[in-house]
């Protein structure tokens, strides 16, 4: 602040907790009744350098207020003809009741997911509340910079995306990371009422995303995928509303990535009741019936004949919606097991909760295992997922696999290589489908766990 307590900068943080990032002084977020308090820190302040106080900041969109600590001190570089004041607050009032739960979101300054998610249920409880556009920004390539440069830097990618949408966004409305690399935005503004006026905003996140992450080589490393939607007009009510924009953001992704989706009904249909195969998410066994398949597969090692690989790979298969599995052994040339999707067969699951797939027996080879830079890239596990769309610098380490990849029509991959096996083996699933979704951790967790379990069988065998 200056000395007349206009705001001359505030971290993200900071306007997340006032709830308005257009205030432009100090005494316009403090109680009136605590002014007093301000005007006698701020004597102090002059007569000792730094000062504290205690007194009641406005906190959020309703106008409640709060019990603070203000600290106030000059600026370093304090010069006569410019004044500036650092002042740090301290919620007190909820930290002494041991109650607050901290809206803030410790990595990227944004709103965390359970107040981004309040914040978009409070808006469209009612359509008197206006128009919100309810966007979903993932970004792309993230796993790869935390696989290949560190999760420091992927801490460090975070934070200046955040920046980027918290700029972009400004005034329009309040961003949040809702997991990992997913960010939620919620913009209520009469200036934005519709796809036209909203283009611009996504416009401008995508490209300044892009361009921030742009190697000297002109490669870019990060780009972000986003889907839209819009209350009242697409959706009623906060959960529809997110599922519609969720299912636009994994068209982008399907499309190719770097870009935005807006939901148009005429052009979309009606996602909410589509066929499964047709959301452009992929469509896996629930949670529950994933991890009673886990129980089922660990069972069978305690029988007298232990795993039967060829039988199980259908299952693995089936209950997480794959293209193809494969299992190598010694042999490079000519997989071991094998299993390959029947065309367009839609994945169906019974109100039992049992997965079914259609599929047959089918063999692979795996010419590019010797490639060095394909070794290379295996982590201390022997996990290595890779998503064909994109990932030039994977392609460059390993341009044998890629070509391979890309010949064969296959999207996405995930090989597991065998550590203490008798022979060199592999575990691989593929999907090849323009409609799926990337897997997600908890499923290459799981699909890791299960190709551990095969590799046991085979060095029992």
């Amino acid at each position: 602040i200056d000395d007349s307590l206009n705001l001359l900068d505030a971290d993200v943080g900071f306007l997340n907790y006032i709830g308005d990032s257009r205030a432009s002084n100090l005494k316009e977020l403090v109680h009136p009744d605590d002014l007093e308090i301000l005007r006698y820190a701020l004597e102090e302040l002059n007569r000792h350098g730094e000062t504290m106080a205690s007194l009641r900041c406005h906190r959020n969109e309703t106008g409640d207020y709060s019990w603070v600590t203000a600290m106030f001190e000059w600026a370093e570089e304090r010069t006569e003809a410019d004044s500036r004041i650092l002042v740090s607050i301290q919620d007190v009032q909820s930290l002494e009741k041991n109650a607050f739960q901290n809206d803030i979101d410790a990595g990227t300054g944004l709103l965390n997911k359970a107040a981004i998610t309040k914040l978009a249920k409070q808006k469209t409880q009612n359509s008197d509340n206006g128009v919100v556009m309810l966007c979903i920004v993932d970004l792309d390539h993230f796993k790869e910079v935390n696989d290949t440069k560190g999760h420091q830097r992927g801490d460090e990618v975070l934070k200046e995306v955040a920046d980027i949408l918290q700029d972009v966004v400004g005034s329009y409305g309040k961003v949040g990371r809702i997991g990992g690399d997913e960010m939620m935005l919620v913009i209520s503004h009469a200036q934005v009422q519709d796809a036209e006026t909203l283009r611009p905003i996504l416009k401008a996140i995508r490209e300044r995303i892009e361009t921030a992450f742009r190697e000297p080589t002109g490669e870019t490393t990060v780009t972000a995928s986003i889907g839209s939607a819009a209350f009242p007009a697409d959706a009623d009510n906060y959960s529809d509303l997110f599922k519609i924009a969720d299912k636009m953001l994994y068209r982008a992704k399907g499309k190719g990535r770097n870009r935005y989706i807006m939901y148009v009904r005429e052009i979309h249909g009606d996602v909410l009741h589509e066929d499964p195969t047709g959301t452009g998410v992929r469509k896996t066994a629930s949670s529950e019936n994933k991890t009673a398949f886990i129980m089922q597969f660990m069972d069978t090692f305690d029988k007298p004949q232990g795993v039967q690989v060829g039988a199980e790979i259908f299952r693995i298969a089936a209950t997480y919606d794959l293209d193809e599995v494969y299992v190598f052994y010694g042999d490079m040339t000519r997989s071991l097991h094998g299993f390959s999707r029947s065309q367009d067969q839609t994945l169906r699951e019974s109100t039992e909760g049992k997965v079914t797939l259609e599929g047959k027996e089918s063999v692979s080879s795996m010419p590019f295992a010797s490639e060095e830079g394909f070794q290379r890239v295996f982590n201390e596990i022997g996990f290595l997922s890779l998503d064909v769309q994109g990932h030039e610098d994977r392609a460059r380490q390993c341009p044998r696999t890629w070509n391979f990849l890309k010949e064969n029509g296959i999207r996405y991959a995930i090989f597991y290589k065998m550590q203490n096996a008798k022979k060199d083996g592999y575990v691989v699933y593929y999907n090849k489908r323009e409609v799926s979704r990337r897997f997600s951790e908890s499923d290459e967790t799981d699909l890791t766990y299960l190709a551990k379990m095969i590799e046991i069988a085979l060095r029992r065998s």
